[in-house]
């Protein structure tokens, strides 16, 4: 690895093409170097991988890096045909007609465009003998191998900075089981690969609540239905002080629950490395106790520590959870019917839904809609489903933003229309 440069202007300086391809690389190179050792390679976003029928797989738009730090895009959905991607006739094509696995690879590409012509051509100018080129085209690559991924060593301990930089690691997208033989293949089926980047998996704590993890905490027999409690979750700090003794009190800074107002149930836990402490428990040499004080008419709440035994100065990390015990509207039928109940479309093709009430239309912002199972398509926030590459059936379901325990299904199938 070389050091960086980067141009330094001043006036009347004489700017050449190597000038600027010196700006473009000190950029790119400082971004490829943070996509790198910051991040890593993988799926960001999309890139999904399904079979379209025998012959053919759909890859879906999305975003990624690779392990050099590029970003590689794929712009939009497309229908890829086996046998013609990279690395196809390289494959093990036995006459035994079995099962073998092959994996889908992504790779960073560049191309020249945009060709101009170039008034300081000349004929001494035999690097390139056709026009110049404009622009450089960001680019990727598909390709087969039946080479698999590399497993990490769990023993190998953290790798050092020279290892790092020169490590050589492909991006794999999918796992495919094909029949192949010399004369045909036949895709059995694809089999997604955990490819994406840690940082783009959503935390527990911001994921839609699961009204079965509800269950656990309010079962049936307790909550009546309809009642299932909302729930919030965060995160907080207390500063004690220098000069913090018994008796003292200290708070954190008003923290919103987003509960809406009213009576609302607040627990603190106190943050111990990998553990959280609930109740009154030694902390750092000190004693402490610790509670919540909820304003109940701005829907706000604070977390209060007080001093136990006189205690060094410090930050106190908190959990918190808030949960509000509600009741089913009162003036509206919450039960929901979609329609159509089941829809028929081909691969790729879209399908309106619509969802009401017993009142009446319902608009986007107080639904909310899902696939299940998601990798057969999507629906957008305004009800309308677009089928992806492959055939089969699954369920629309809508949900009432604010009682998610009202909700209605219906079905698509997936096929060629006849």
């Amino acid at each position: 690895m070389n050091s960086f440069e980067r141009n330094r202007y001043f006036y009347g300086k004489l700017l050449t093409a190597a000038d600027f391809e010196t700006e473009q690389r000190y950029f790119n190179g400082k971004r490829g170097l943070i996509n790198r050792f910051l991040f890593g390679g993988g799926v960001v976003s999309g890139m999904e991988v399904t079979a379209a029928d025998d012959s053919r797989i759909v890859v879906e738009a999305g975003f990624a890096l690779d392990y050099e730090g590029n970003e590689l895009i794929i712009p939009q959905s497309s229908v890829k045909k086996l046998s013609e991607l990279k690395g196809f006739d390289l494959l093990d094509k036995s006459a035994d007609g079995g099962v073998k696995s092959v994996y889908l690879c992504a790779e960073y590409r560049e191309e020249q465009a945009e060709p101009i012509h170039s008034v300081m051509k000349n004929a001494a100018d035999d690097e390139n003998d056709g026009p110049e080129h404009n622009k450089i085209k960001e680019s990727y690559g598909l390709f087969l191998t039946e080479n698999a991924p590399d497993v990490p060593d769990e023993n190998r301990g953290e790798a050092s900075f020279e290892e790092r930089l020169s490590e050589r690691r492909t991006l794999y997208l999918a796992r495919l089981y094909v029949i192949l033989t010399p004369d045909y293949y036949i895709i059995d089926r694809v089999e997604p690969l955990n490819s994406k980047l840690p940082f783009t998996e959503t935390p527990p704590a911001a994921a839609p609540y699961n009204h079965e993890d509800v269950k656990r905490f309010c079962p049936e027999s307790e909550c009546p239905a309809g009642r299932f409690p909302l729930m919030k979750f965060g995160t907080a700090k207390v500063t004690v002080p220098e000069g913090a003794v018994k008796g003292k009190v200290y708070y954190s800074r008003d923290i919103p629950h987003f509960l809406g107002l009213g009576t609302v149930f607040i627990n603190a836990g106190l943050l111990d490395g990998d553990e959280a402490l609930y109740g009154d428990l030694p902390q750092s040499g000190a004693y402490f106790k610790w509670g919540a004080v909820l304003d109940k008419t701005r829907g706000l709440f604070k977390i209060a520590v007080k001093i136990i035994k006189n205690a060094p100065p410090q930050t106190l990390d908190f959990c918190w959870s808030a949960v509000k015990q509600r009741e089913p509207p009162a003036n509206r039928t919450p039960a929901l019917a979609i329609s159509p109940d089941v829809g028929y479309v081909a691969p790729f093709e879209t399908i309106a839904f619509r969802a009401s009430s017993g009142d009446g239309g319902l608009n986007p912002g107080e639904l909310i809609w899902s696939v299940n199972p998601p990798e057969i398509g999507r629906i957008s926030k305004n009800g309308v489903f677009t089928a992806g590459g492959g055939e089969g059936f699954c369920e629309i379901r809508a949900e009432l933003a604010a009682e998610r325990e009202f909700n209605a299904a219906a079905f698509v199938v997936i096929g060629e229309k006849k």
